[in-house]
């Protein structure tokens, strides 16, 4: 009997430490889960401010290539609008 308790508070002992070594390895898999969440958040934060940055860049890239185009136009319109005017004036009695 004295030597199935010995057997048995030793099997304890080892179970207790092998308790021990997974529960510290579940609260340091705990931990980086943590890490790795508040990692994941600052990354999506940073996506999201450069993706936001980028829209204002892209529509402010957008009005000034209309504004180019309009001024292009503008100036390949010019002679013919001159035209129109003389044309106005000389026909006009």
């Amino acid at each position: 009997m004295k030597s199935v308790k010995m057997v048995l508070e030793g099997q304890i002992g080892q179970l207790q430490a092998e308790s021990s070594k997974w529960q510290f390895r579940a609260e340091t898999a705990q931990e980086d889960l943590e890490r790795v969440k508040q990692q994941l958040v600052e990354v999506n934060q940073q996506y999201e401010h450069r993706l936001q940055s980028d829209q204002v860049d892209l529509a402010q890239h957008q009005e000034l290539a209309q504004q180019a185009r309009q001024a292009k136009l503008a100036k390949w319109l010019h002679p013919f609008k001159n035209r129109q005017k003389e044309t106005k004036h000389v026909s006009q009695p």
